[in-house]
């Protein structure tokens, strides 16, 4: 009896182990399934620690201490950062990784000096007649357009959002991206209808972003690649290299893109801030003008034309009236 106790109580331990065990890898393994990183916005106040806390400033005015991930990807002006780059004033979104240190953090420069301008010319300008008050005015409202300059950044979410779906948008219909290496672990697929990126860092730290904020960053980290689709699966994998700072020699690529036009040869992706820079109207409408100019000029020239041809052709006919007289009077 008491041997059969003793192998009933081991095989319960053993169970247990196990199940242990088990609980343990698949929690480790479970943030593939996980909800989306927490996002946070700001604007930037300061690096302490060597770089492994930053300070900003919330909508609430208070300022809030966010720790840094050793491995975190840092862009300003839609161009890839550091740490030392960020700005005071700099406007902030930020993502958070499963162990709430700041994985991805996006700034884009305050500006603020062009709005400081006008404060300037009222004064400036109290003295001169009713004639002159009007540049005053005038000047509030030219500082009314980098206000608006400064929000573009914020406009460029629903176009990055609507963008798969144009013509201008992803030139494939879908596309799956895996990356295994000894620092992290990247999975992408974007379709015309949802984005997704997870990435797990080898401290098992996890992103996972889903639609408008995963197709932002994707946009950056696809910008500026070669448009030809030999060299472009190639620049992929050394800038993805590049970007997460990978020192694995011989990590496991898998790439599958189901192109649009699989005839074609080159790749056409939107730019991350193409949005913030449209042509504007009055240059569109300056090109136009010059383009009617042009014509009217061509119409001037073949009327002159015209005219010239119409009195040579006149002054023929009376030369040879004048030849025949004269050949009447011999």
């Amino acid at each position: 009896m008491r041997t059969m106790k003793k192998v009933a109580w081991l095989l319960t331990s053993t169970v247990l182990v196990f199940t242990l065990i088990y609980g343990v890898i698949w929690i480790g393994d479970s943030p593939v399934l996980a909800q989306t990183s927490q996002e946070a916005k700001g604007q930037f106040v300061r690096v302490d620690g060597g770089g492994k806390t930053l300070v900003a400033v919330t909508d609430n005015g208070t300022e809030q201490t966010y720790p840094v991930a050793d491995n975190v990807w840092v862009y300003r002006n839609n161009t890839k950062a550091g740490l030392t780059d960020l700005q005071k004033g700099d406007t902030l979104e930020l993502i958070l990784n499963s162990k709430s240190q700041l994985a991805y953090i996006k700034a884009t420069a305050a500006k603020a000096a062009p709005v400081q301008q006008p404060e300037q010319a009222p004064a400036a300008a109290v003295t001169p007649p009713p004639a002159a008050q009007a540049q005053p005015q005038a000047a509030p409202m030219a500082s009314q357009t980098p206000a608006t300059g400064a929000t573009a950044p914020q406009a460029t979410a629903p176009s990055v959002q609507t963008a798969p779906v144009t013509d201008g948008g992803w030139p494939w219909k879908r596309l799956s991206l895996e990356l295994k290496s000894r620092e992290l672990t990247l999975k992408v697929k974007q379709e015309q209808a949802a984005s997704d990126i997870y990435v797990q860092t080898k401290d098992h730290a996890v992103v996972h972003l889903k639609g408008t904020e995963a197709e932002k960053v994707l946009q950056l980290l696809l910008q500026g690649l070669p448009a030809e689709r030999g060299a472009w699966e190639q620049a992929l994998k050394q800038r993805l290299a590049v970007q997460f700072m990978l020192k694995d020699a011989s990590p496991e690529w898998k790439v599958e893109v189901d192109w649009k036009d699989a005839a074609a040869s080159s790749v056409k992706i939107t730019p991350a801030d193409a949005v913030s820079k449209p042509q504007p109207e009055p240059r569109a409408k300056l090109q136009e003008q010059q383009i009617e100019r042009f014509k009217e000029m061509e119409k001037g020239k073949e009327k002159d034309k015209q005219k010239e041809s119409k009195g040579k052709a006149k002054g023929h006919p009376g030369r040879g009236n004048d030849d025949d007289d004269q050949g009447e009077d011999d």
